[in-house]
């Protein structure tokens, strides 16, 4: 049966061919557990969160920065200690402090780094503060935003 529909004017179920509970389309849709998903699909969204590091930001150390996407932060210190010196690196996500090194030097070069996560907007930097006989001799620190943003 054809029935002639106006705008506005509804179907009767009568009208539909097939059984919209059973309708063999609804098999590829996703669920729960993403079964459903081809492989390729299945790569992609496997690779959301992960860093992609062809497209790594120098940043300025020392200097708030906002994340411009979903990613990660990477910093890196060298500190050059002598006896008595002594030396504290954080990363700043937020307000709040995550230690990167910590410690009084005798004689030697120490190295910290970090990678942590930040989602977009986020503001974080890195500092330090050395006394004594110690020194920040190099520092960098980098965003890599995530596979598939920005």
């Amino acid at each position: 049966m054809t029935s002639n529909l106006n705008l506005g004017s509804k179907i009767p179920i009568s009208e539909i061919d097939g059984d919209i509970a059973t309708n063999d389309d609804l098999s590829l849709k996703a669920n729960t557990s993403m079964n459903n998903i081809p492989a390729a699909g299945k790569e992609e969204v496997n690779a959301w969160g992960l860093p992609d590091f062809t497209r790594g930001i120098n940043k300025t150390w020392n200097t708030k920065n906002t994340a411009e996407s979903n990613g990660w932060v990477y910093g890196v210190v060298y500190i050059q200690f002598q006896t008595g010196g002594f030396c504290q690196v954080y990363l700043n996500i937020n307000g709040n402090k995550i230690g990167m090194l910590d410690r009084t030097g005798a004689g030697e070069g120490e190295v910290g780094f970090c990678f942590y996560p930040v989602k977009k907007g986020d503001e974080y930097y890195i500092t330090s503060v050395c006394g004594g006989k110690a020194y920040t001799q190099s520092a960098s620190i980098k965003f890599y935003p995530n596979v598939g943003e920005i």
